[in-house]
């Protein structure tokens, strides 16, 4: 068996004769006196209460001005276009006079919308829709200037709607074609005959044309 003996070899250390020592500075020690920081105490009330609902009261009282200083029994408020005073009370009387009054009666409301003008709103709105289908234009044309300069010539009250909004009106027309036809085929019973044709629209477009022939009534 061998043994192997690992040396590591170590500085020397000075010969007690010739070891100097240097004093070393005593400095005080102070004692820093240790600081507690107290945080205040606060108490805290803990209070609950309700939120309360708002009151929503009717858009009607935009256009009505309550008034003031009359009898507690019989409260009054006055149109705020015209004057006329009308009787209200939260507890006994709605508001629906009020309404009657703003959509009816009041021909100083600035708000209020005719049934003739708005069913010859719509009536212009038809008719410029079966004016685009009709002669196979685009949406935009309504958006044209010289068609919006003619239709403010012809009728400065009427509005031309946008491409979008005249796209809504065709495809609501289509739906009212639809239900028509379907009423009128299912009538009576009757039959039909079917004829195909593919023709080319202005725009190049390949189409498939379906002919319907029956019989009606007149």
């Amino acid at each position: 068996m061998e043994k192997f003996i690992i040396y590591s070899p170590s500085k020397k250390s000075p010969k007690p004769g010739n070891q100097s020592i240097t004093p070393i500075p005593s400095t005080p020690i102070t004692q820093t006196p240790s600081l507690e920081l107290k945080s205040p105490k606060k108490e805290l009330e803990l209070v609950s209460y309700e939120k309360k609902k708002p009151i929503r009261g009717s858009t009607v009282w935009d256009h009505f001005t309550k008034i003031e200083g009359g009898d507690p029994k019989n409260r009054r408020c006055k149109c705020n276009y015209c004057g006329k005073d009308y009787a209200y009370d939260p507890k006994k009387v709605g508001t629906s006079s009020l309404w009657g009054h703003l959509n009816n009666q009041c021909k100083k409301n600035p708000y209020r919308v005719d049934e003739k003008k708005q069913k010859l709103k719509d009536d212009c709105r038809k008719s410029l829709a079966r004016m685009v289908v009709l002669d196979e234009l685009s949406f935009r044309f309504v958006e044209g200037e010289g068609f919006k300069n003619f239709v403010q010539t012809l009728q400065p009250k009427f509005v031309p709607p946008f491409r979008v909004t005249i796209s809504r009106d065709i495809f609501r027309l289509f739906l009212d074609e639809r239900s028509k036809l379907k009423k009128e085929l299912v009538r009576d019973g009757q039959r039909i005959c079917l004829t195909t044709d593919c023709w080319t629209s202005i725009q190049q477009i390949n189409d498939l044309c379906l002919t319907i022939h029956y019989v009606d009534s007149e």
